[in-house]
């Protein structure tokens, strides 16, 4: 379990952007993140990845953590089954570079086959995201298998258009 962290300025400053992660874990099961703060990451806020396994990972919790100004994803999530991601509050993932990077992505990392199976999430805020199109705030790939996140499930490349809490939407790609 890893809880009450604050992990700031991880792989800042670059003139490349830097890679470093807010935290990450590898291949493990049974990871449970709570009230995290990852602020100004040169990678992702949280990333939870079984991209080594020969299966995937099984029972990931992320839950009540603020991901604040990452150069990519939020959260991301790679090769998991059973997890669960609820009421998370997400800003400016991609760091402000429209269309690259999710506030959520549940996704295939590299070269693994695995995707994700078995998700859920609910309560997560999503806010001035600088992932428009064609990721937006919560994106699930369509080989991700029964992965539902606030009403979010896999089927497109792009999130489900929603809007965010400042008010503001984005154009459905045609």
């Amino acid at each position: 379990m890893c809880a009450d962290l604050i992990s700031e300025d991880v792989g800042i400053p670059s003139p490349a952007g830097g890679n470093g992660s807010g935290l990450i874990a590898y291949d493990s099961d049974d990871i449970t993140v709570v009230l995290m703060l990852a602020r100004n990451c040169g990678y992702h806020g949280i990333a939870l990845s079984g991209q080594s396994s020969p299966t995937q990972r099984a029972n990931a919790v992320v839950e009540r953590c603020t991901i604040e100004t990452t150069r990519r994803d939020g959260i991301h999530m790679t090769a998991q089954k059973d997890f669960r991601i609820d009421r998370n509050w997400v800003r400016d993932p991609s760091n402000g570079n429209p269309g690259q990077y999710a506030a959520i992505h549940i996704g295939q990392q590299g070269a693994t086959s695995l995707e994700n199976m078995d998700g859920t999430g609910a309560g997560n805020v999503i806010v001035l995201s600088g992932a428009t199109m064609p990721l937006g705030a919560i994106v699930i790939r369509p080989g991700s298998v029964n992965v539902i996140i606030d009403g979010v499930s896999g089927g497109e490349p792009w999130s489900d258009g929603t809007l965010w809490a400042d008010g503001t939407g984005w154009a459905e790609a045609a």
